[in-house]
């Protein structure tokens, strides 16, 4: 148990700024640590959509490695990368010399791993915040990383799970330990997010994440669209909000069904993004915790997902929205049609969906959890 004489100073190592949620999470993490006990630093080798929020934090120090790996970069490119990053790694830590180091994403989990090899005395926080999807398929290389995982789980002093899912999982297939096993939802800021007056005569569904379809499944999500405009013609519009591998195709979808389908891009303001927003859809194939979800909700908007991983750890069932069997694009269809055919639900799910984040998601109060986890770890 670290003695509280001095401020603790926590370092969070993390990859880069891009858009997503665990760089969200870090940065909220770094605006409501109580800055009278910790002294936060994050050192980072990526900048990215969020490097200017994290510019704007009072009393944080910000460390940027001085060299970023190229997407392009071949083996030997990558190796010299690694081995200055260690260097840098190490060199900021001695300085610092901090007494928590908390990594959130693979890179720097395994920057981690071997910065405690060298430092045993620092507390090693690893955030988990995803798991592999399928065992079966690419058997070796599976089990090449269920040992390395395990061997990792040495050097850790607490995993910081986002859901119970992602709890259960790391117990039943790495092998780790329940006692070393902490779990800790993810949250939003309250403030950020209002709940709004909204017109129901058309309603809008939106998808609101990574465009990844074989992960999220937005292949569900079009095909229920197309379901669904042959008998609701001008009924709704379904709008894709977001950035990745798959953006080029859903693209060319949207633009093919201009009527019914608005493709939007990436967006930083949610809040404003979800203005006449009326349900999310949420149909991935697994999710650890899924905070688009959440972010949703805060603004007032039921959710249809599918029951996997962290999703049926956030949504009520039939109360802030539905769970639905994944890999269905017409039950996707039959829960999308409930709403059209009884919009007044629409709004009662969604008052019933704010006040489950208020209760439960708020990220002051899991920051405070983080904050219990470095004070005893």
């Amino acid at each position: 148990m670290i003695k509280k004489k001095e401020k603790i100073k926590v370092m969070l190592l993390i990859d880069n700024h891009n858009l997503g949620g665990a760089q969200k999470f870090t940065l909220n993490l770094c605006k409501f640590l109580n800055k009278n006990e910790f002294e936060v630093h994050v050192v980072f080798w990526k900048e990215g959509f969020f490097t200017k929020d994290f510019e704007k934090i009072q009393n944080i120090f910000l460390h940027p490695l001085n060299i970023a790996p190229a997407s392009n970069a071949g083996i030997f490119e990558k190796m010299k990368i690694f081995l200055k990053h260690m260097a840098e790694i190490k060199k900021k830590i001695k300085n610092i010399r901090p007494n928590i180091l908390q990594t959130t994403l693979p890179t720097s989990d395994f920057y981690g791993m071997l910065m405690k090899i060298l430092n045993p005395k620092i507390k090693f926080i690893s955030r988990k915040a995803d798991t592999p999807l399928v065992w079966k398929k690419k058997f070796f290389l599976h089990l090449f990383l269920r040992f390395y995982f395990k061997f990792h789980s040495f050097f850790v002093n607490k995993f910081v799970c986002i859901s119970f899912a992602v709890k259960d999982y790391m117990n039943k297939y790495e092998f780790i330990s329940r006692k070393k096993l902490k779990v800790i939802h993810n949250g939003v800021n309250l403030a950020d997010y209002q709940e709004k007056n909204k017109n129901y005569n058309l309603i809008n569904f939106v998808y609101l994440g990574r465009l990844d379809i074989k992960h999220k499944r937005l292949d569900l999500i079009l095909k229920a669209a197309q379901i669904l405009m042959k008998k609701y013609r001008k009924k709704f519009n379904l709008f894709i909000i977001g950035d990745g591998k798959d953006r080029e195709l859903i693209e060319k979808i949207c633009r093919k069904n201009p009527e019914h389908m608005k493709f939007l891009g990436k967006r930083k303001n949610i809040n404003a993004s979800l203005e006449k927003k009326h349900i999310l859809l949420s149909p991935s194939k697994w999710e650890a915790f899924g905070i688009a979800n959440i972010e949703a909700m805060a603004c007032g908007l039921p959710v249809i997902a599918t029951r996997v991983g962290g999703l049926s750890e956030i949504i009520v069932d039939k109360e802030t929205g539905f769970l639905i069997e994944k890999n269905n694009a017409a039950y996707l269809a039959e829960k999308m049609e409930y709403f059209l055919l009884n919009k007044e639900m629409i709004e009662k799910m969604g008052k019933k969906a704010r006040e489950r984040v208020i209760e439960k998601f708020d990220i002051r109060q899991q920051v405070k959890e983080y904050e219990n986890v470095y004070l005893n770890v």
